[in-house]
């Protein structure tokens, strides 16, 4: 076992404070945060120390790092960069600001901490994403519902939560022909709208998974399911995968018949 050596509490403590304040700064670079700075860095300075505490600790639990990354979702600090800047921040500064060595065994025990947050983090994006998307599909049915009575109003609901979500929405043909995507969808695969329309919902799939998920849209298209969720990988314009939680949901006419589908990453 490593001995932990010994840290003058008020350089670890300064050490800490100036870690906050960067990480605070790049927090509110990357995301919206509905804090006060000074919260925000109280809320990052307990984070960091408690990392400091994990990397500390016999025996060594860097999955109890977990929890800041389902921390950092819920305080809302979710933007495009801002799990990329927590890891580079953290991975260049947290030994440091512990007062720890920069040897081999406490970058390995770094980098163990950092998997475990961005694990996390990952789960807790995970399931907020599948909260919205059966949040959407709700809307969807309700928008439809509500179209009977008042299409106009209706359709100007369904455009603002249609075009605001951070989830990315396709609806298509019961054939798979995209006819609609939202710029979330465009955002996620990092592509254009043109990209996307008139082609078939598949088109971008990897060939690792697509067969799944062209029979699971096939059963939905026929009514034998009226929801399909999984995951499901494209290939971006880099050729790189992205990978999405992909809920597929059946739209019936008034006679119960298969309209068409929507589809939410």
């Amino acid at each position: 076992m490593t001995d932990v050596p010994a840290s003058p509490t008020g350089t670890m403590s300064d050490g800490m404070t100036a870690l906050a304040g960067r990480w605070a700064a790049a927090a509110l670079a990357t995301s919206h945060v509905a804090l006060p700075r000074a919260d925000i860095e109280a809320f990052l300075l307990d984070m960091a120390r408690g990392l400091a505490e994990v990397l500390r600790t016999e025996p060594f639990e860097p999955g109890l790092a977990a929890d800041a990354g389902c921390a950092l979702v819920g305080a809302n600090m979710t933007g495009n960069q801002a799990l990329n800047e927590t890891i580079r921040l953290l991975g260049n500064d947290l030994l440091d600001a512990a007062d720890l060595p920069f040897d081999h065994h406490w970058q390995t025990r770094v980098t163990a901490v950092l998997g475990s947050l961005s694990a996390g983090y990952v789960d807790a994006m995970r399931d907020r994403l599948f909260d919205e998307q059966e949040m959407i599909k709700r809307a969807v049915f309700r928008a439809r519902d509500i179209a009977e009575r008042a299409q106009r109003a209706t359709e100007a609901r369904w455009r603002a939560v249609f075009h605001s979500t951070a989830a990315g929405i396709a609806i298509t043909d019961l054939d798979g022909t995209v006819q609609s995507v939202n710029p979330a969808l465009c955002d996620i695969l990092g592509v254009h709208e043109q990209d996307l329309l008139d082609r078939p919902l598949a088109a971008g799939l990897s060939p690792n998974n697509a067969q799944k998920v062209l029979a699971a849209f096939d059963r939905v298209a026929r009514g034998d399911h009226d929801k399909y969720v999984g995951d499901a990988s494209f290939i971006g314009p880099d050729n790189e995968l992205i990978w999405t939680r992909l809920s597929l949901s059946l739209v019936r006419d008034a006679a119960q018949e298969p309209e068409y589908a929507v589809a939410v990453d």
